[in-house]
């Protein structure tokens, strides 16, 4: 005789939990974010070459900081490829933290906030009184 045994709704009898991804406003927000920091390193006339690759004369992108930055550092911390297998905020903070912190140090990039929304008009970095 088969007993009934209870699954829970989370993993379904597998014992593996399913990760919370990144919701969409925290992917427009991380992307807002690489733009951010492209035209900052821009500004500062510190292409490619000389954050990355000596040989390269390459100004940057916001796709270029999401591959050659973003992923570097997510890769080294938390051992993922891509960016939509990051957790919500812990993991996400956390790559911006160590990425801002290090361009800080060895560039002297001034820190640039990850982009939130307003808790007035729920625009993402508005200039609400």
């Amino acid at each position: 005789m088969k007993t009934n045994q209870f699954k829970c709704p989370e993993c379904k009898g597998t014992g593996k939990v399913k990760e919370v991804k990144r919701s969409l406003a925290q992917n427009n927000a991380m992307h807002l974010f690489f733009r951010q920091l492209a035209n900052k390193l821009n500004e500062m006339g510190l292409d490619v070459r000389s954050v990355m690759k000596p040989t390269y004369e390459i100004w940057w992108t916001g796709d270029m900081v999401k591959e050659h930055l973003w992923k570097f550092f997510q890769k080294a911390k938390f051992g993922k490829e891509s960016t939509t297998t990051l957790k919500k905020q812990e993991e996400i903070d956390s790559v911006h933290e160590d990425l801002m912190r290090n361009l800080g140090e060895k560039h002297h990039v001034e820190y640039i906030p990850f982009p939130h929304k307003c808790p007035n008009c729920k625009h993402v970095d508005c200039v609400c009184p």
